[in-house]
């Protein structure tokens, strides 16, 4: 449970001169909004800051970097809040708030998109979908953008057009020392390399430019659940699909409880021919019997406006497979059925595709080259079950050590499991000291 805030915490001088400075708001202790303002997505995460920022624009955060510079206190950068560690928020540091930064605007001439550090998927979807463009994005609507683009960025429209990452185009940040800066392939090179993939630390992007893909009005999407017993002849019948050349599907899984059984969940998703989708999936619907079945025409956006609630306790981990063999298809189902959780989750989600179009060493993301990302997380809400928890969902890397590269994605891990390799985090340390 949340503590209460401290109501008798004193303010220390220097920020009324902060105050004074800023088109926003600082929420301290004593402020009604603060308790409020300081929760996040996981419902475990319980930490009190010296004060929450919440900025307008981009003097907003550089007079908070300094503020937080001068009194040496550190400094988190709050965009969906939604990663499971909670780094938004830190006891005794400064938390900069983007939710009041969160303009989208759209150029359909150029097909590049601008947004601001502080918007959601959901804003930047309805933006670009007036237009039928899209930018490969998250699944969870309200995802923020700029946490999840600066960890790499893995939706559906990976495998057709990349991570989110690699189709950023641009980005300005507010460095640890205060200077607005602009990162692109032409300037500050170095700092664009760490964003694409090395996850926070290298300052507050303040906003972001994209490029564009035209997308259908129509495309093919939707759940389609088998029972567990079935899941591992539907799972050998995804990873062939998602071996073929053709980048029009996108097939990831999901194994979860529905009314306290396991269910495999396939989220099938197709961009090609509208004729085409229905068949595009008849492999996955022959090989057993659904259980359910919403997979249909629709439109992105409606697949894109799923949300998921916060506020439970939460965990989650992860890892890249170079591929996945037969064997470790039937370890994950038999770790999936032995969770005695209310609510465990193994997700599977594919890349190849045009992630692979782009080479290793072009920017710090540390799963190019895997055909896989599987992550295991849970939620609940009992403290006494954290070690229970935790400990069946790290289980995951021993279920899959065979196919896995090493390390796992970082916008999913939540504890200290690598997300990089020894040469790509001896790079994002001196890109991190560089701009320090």
């Amino acid at each position: 449970m949340l503590r209460s805030a401290a109501l008798s915490a004193t303010r220390p001088r220097p920020v009324d001169r902060l105050i004074e400075e800023i088109e926003g708001d600082v929420l301290l202790p004593t402020h009604a909004e603060f308790d409020r303002a300081r929760r996040v997505f996981n419902g475990a995460i319980d930490r009190m800051p010296h004060a929450i920022v919440r900025v307008r624009n981009e003097r907003d955060i550089v007079n908070s970097v300094s503020y937080a510079r001068s009194n040496g206190l550190p400094l988190t950068v709050r965009g969906g809040g939604h990663h499971f560690a909670g780094d938004a928020v830190i006891d005794g540091g400064i938390t900069i708030d983007l939710a009041l930064m969160r303009q989208v605007h759209v150029d359909p001439k150029q097909r590049i998109a601008r947004v601001q550090g502080g918007a959601t998927w959901s804003d930047v979807d309805r933006a670009t979908q007036r237009y039928h463009f899209a930018i490969p994005g998250g699944t969870v609507s309200s995802v923020g953008v700029g946490g999840f683009t600066l960890g790499g960025g893995i939706g559906r429209l990976t495998r057709a057009y990349g991570l989110a990452a690699d189709n950023l185009l641009s980005a300005t940040i507010v460095t640890a020392d205060g200077r607005l800066v602009t990162a692109s392939e032409g300037e500050n090179d170095s700092l664009f390399w760490a964003i694409r993939g090395g996850g926070g630390g290298f300052g507050v992007v303040t906003s972001l430019d994209f490029r564009m893909h035209y997308l259908s009005p129509v495309v093919w999407g939707g759940a389609i659940g088998f029972r567990l017993e079935d899941a591992p002849r539907v799972l050998r019948i995804m990873r062939d699909l998602m071996l073929s050349p053709s980048r029009a599907l996108s097939a990831s899984a999901a194994i979860v409880r529905n009314g306290g059984r396991p269910l495999l969940v396939m989220n099938a998703f197709w961009i090609g021919d509208p004729a085409a989708g229905d068949s595009a999936v008849r492999p996955l619907r022959e090989a057993a019997t659904p259980v359910m079945d919403r997979y249909a025409p629709t439109s992105y956006l409606a697949l894109q406006s799923a949300d998921v609630p916060g506020g439970r306790r939460g965990w989650e981990t992860s890892a890249f497979l170079d591929q996945m063999f037969d064997d470790t298809i039937d370890a994950i189902v038999d770790y999936a059925a032995d969770a005695t959780l209310a609510a465990p989750r193994i997700a599977l989600l594919p890349l190849g595709g045009a992630v692979n179009d782009v080479a290793c060493s072009d920017s710090a993301f540390g799963g190019r080259g895997a055909e896989w990302l599987v992550q295991a997380g849970a939620s609940w809400d009992d403290e006494g079950q954290d070690a229970e928890a935790t400990d069946w969902i790290d289980r995951l890397h021993t279920v899959v050590a065979d196919d896995a590269t090493g390390v796992g994605y970082v916008n999913m891990i939540a504890g200290e499991r690598p997300a990089h390799s020894e040469w790509t985090r001896a790079r994002l340390r001196a890109v991190r000291e560089q701009w320090a």
